[in-house]
């Protein structure tokens, strides 16, 4: 009883806060003037350690809202393997964290069913804390904002920011750069990747006899 009724406790919450998404979300897709933040899992080694400070993600929506240009909106992906682990993830989301996100009017959460791939292909600006859905946009041709540290983000199309006014700036070139010069630092970046790269066997079971 002792352990059973907290685990009860958390799982009552977590089903809260699934349906309060739910409930606040929508299966409208952004456009050209909307900047798409996906979430990452939590916890995971992609935000901490690698994203440093920005681990923090509301940090990383409070930095977008500051630097959000007049003309555009924020669309708010949930990451579709958050609330897979029940227990693991406790303390990274409530309806708390939630109604942090949607206290802005510019801001609207995405329902879970819409796929990554459709919001990177409508959005006007991908972001995340570092990732892999910033490499994805890149791929088809459109730059991304990062605010930690990947294995893509020395691409020149993906433009990592840890301020206000970094981020205004990145905005700004973001939604300058043409699909051709995406295209051009991607193949550049893949170029010296490939030059840096040791193939090999990375586990022992392939070494077994």
């Amino acid at each position: 009883v002792t352990c059973a009724l907290p685990l009860l406790k958390h799982y009552l919450n977590v089903l809260r806060a699934l349906n309060f998404y739910k409930k606040n979300s929508t299966k409208t897709l952004p456009d050209k003037k909307s900047i798409v933040l996906f979430l990452h899992m939590q916890p995971e080694a992609s935000v901490n350690p690698l994203g440093g400070y920005f681990n923090d993600q509301l940090f990383v929506f409070d930095l977008i809202l500051a630097a959000l240009p007049n003309d555009m909106n924020v669309f708010v992906k949930e990451h579709p393997w958050q609330f897979e682990t029940i227990g693991e993830d406790i303390h990274e989301r409530s309806i708390d964290f939630y109604k942090y996100l949607i206290k802005d009017k510019r801001v609207n959460l995405v329902d879970r069913s819409i796929t990554s791939d459709l919001l990177i292909k409508n959005a006007g600006i991908v972001m995340s804390t570092c990732g892999t859905v910033c490499w994805e946009s890149i791929l088809i041709g459109k730059p991304s904002i990062a605010f930690g540290w990947s294995w893509f983000t020395s691409c020149k199309s993906c433009f990592v920011v840890d301020s206000v006014e970094k981020l205004k700036k990145a905005i700004k070139q973001c939604r300058l750069i043409t699909e051709e010069e995406v295209f051009k630092n991607r193949d550049e970046f893949i170029s010296e990747l490939e030059k840096r790269i040791i193939y090999g066997i990375h586990h022992p079971i392939y070494l077994r006899d």
